[in-house]
């Protein structure tokens, strides 16, 4: 029963279905209130992470900071601490964003044995709230770095197709962003693969529009 349910929250979260992955998370969790710090920061985790997935970055953030990020593993403070950053910036607070990213940056190398997997994911989430702050040039360089990482994962590639266009077309790297964006949209799944497409298509453009770019995600990243 435990997997039928996991699966479907899946595919509810591939939709974006916020009151369908609710209802499912609460019969996994039960009715029970959270026994420990650590049962309460899980929980809280999970709705984060289930606002993310359907775009509503101010209540993400708002879910983020009630986290009690000490009651996690130290190996999870990092990724959790990240994506507080993250949704700050997609929030309307990139620069603050930022520092929090390179403050999850700094403590992740301070874990013995952090992977090399999600190191590169904070990076990548840093290169994302760079573009948010419109810090372009440095955006593209440490996507370029990261591109040429072996160390990859889809699911953020699909998270950052947003900055990939955008800073890549705002230094003139047309040819950059084009083969960046494709990568995302073809290899991840879920709400930013589908959000990778749309930047893709209108990458292909010609003239590329970022007006219509912005136009077309902002319902997706609260602007």
């Amino acid at each position: 029963r435990a997997q039928s349910v996991l699966h479907r929250y899946s595919e509810a979260q591939t939709r974006g279905d916020l009151h369908e992955m609710r209802r499912l998370r609460k019969v996994l969790d039960g009715d029970r209130p959270p026994r420990d710090a650590f049962e309460r920061a899980v929980r809280l985790l999970g709705d984060a992470e289930m606002l993310c997935a359907c775009g509503r970055w101010a209540e993400a953030r708002e879910a983020y900071d009630r986290i009690e990020l000490d009651a996690l593993p130290e190996d999870s403070r990092p990724g959790a601490s990240g994506m507080r950053g993250l949704v700050t910036a997609y929030a309307g607070a990139p620069e603050l964003g930022r520092a929090r990213i390179d403050e999850a940056i700094a403590a992740s190398k301070r874990v013995e044995g952090y992977s090399p997997g999600r190191s590169w994911c904070l990076r990548m989430r840093r290169a994302t709230a760079l573009t948010l702050a419109e810090r372009h040039e440095e955006a593209v360089a440490l996507i370029e770095d990261l591109f040429s990482d072996d160390a990859e994962d889809a699911e953020v590639w699909t998270e950052a197709v947003r900055s990939m266009a955008l800073s890549a077309h705002a230094v003139g790297a047309i040819d950059a962003a084009l083969h960046l964006v494709e990568r995302a949209a073809t290899s991840g799944t879920g709400y930013f693969a589908r959000q990778a497409r749309i930047v893709l298509d209108l990458v292909r453009a010609a003239p590329f529009d970022p007006d219509a770019l912005e136009k077309a995600l902002a319902p997706v990243y609260g602007r």
